[in-house]
């Protein structure tokens, strides 16, 4: 229980520094970052990234894709759904009001991911500036859930660590 409340109260302090730190300039920014992490982006790259495989005859590695996206995206929902955690106070103003923990954006560290993995077996000129972009980019939405004060810092941390679980057994999956 001690741990618990250790982590409420880093997730508030947290959230007080950055009320203070707010300023609406960048606002614009972050939401469109946001909205680089949230369902409809996500299921587009996926279905690029399926499409992809497919038409380069790796159908398996698709298939294996698709089930790890999907157990990916029903974990957040059931994790959301069993724990309930309230989002912070203005993260309705933004018509967020399903559960706050853990964050689905932050788990799209899953999808990012796996082209991190992926482009360097690709035909892409510039491949490390496209790596290193993509790295940001996640680094970069979950920024983007914590200034718009959608989440708080643990749903975001939480987020990472389910993307990043589906991830590595995608990638240690075999045929």
């Amino acid at each position: 229980m001690a741990m618990l409340e250790a982590v409420i109260s880093l997730d508030y302090s947290i959230e007080a520094i950055l009320e203070n730190l707010y300023n609406p300039g960048p606002f614009s920014f972050f939401l469109f970052i946001t909205k680089l992490g949230g369902t409809a982006v996500i299921v587009l790259v996926s279905a690029y990234i399926v499409y992809c495989l497919w038409r380069k005859k790796d159908k398996e590695p698709a298939k294996r894709f698709v089930a790890f996206f999907l157990l990916n995206e029903l974990s957040v929902f059931f994790i959301k759904w069993f724990i309930n955690r309230p989002r912070p106070f203005a993260a309705s103003i933004l018509g967020e009001v399903d559960g706050s923990f853990p964050s689905g954006h932050a788990a799209s560290i899953f999808v990012y991911g796996f082209l991190i993995y992926y482009i360097p077996k690709t035909k892409f000129k510039r491949k490390k500036i496209i790596r290193l972009s993509l790295g940001v980019l996640v680094v970069l939405i979950g920024v983007s859930r914590l200034y718009l004060n959608v989440h708080y810092f643990s749903d975001v941390i939480f987020g990472y660590l389910v993307g990043l679980t589906f991830l590595t057994f995608l990638l240690r999956s075999k045929k």
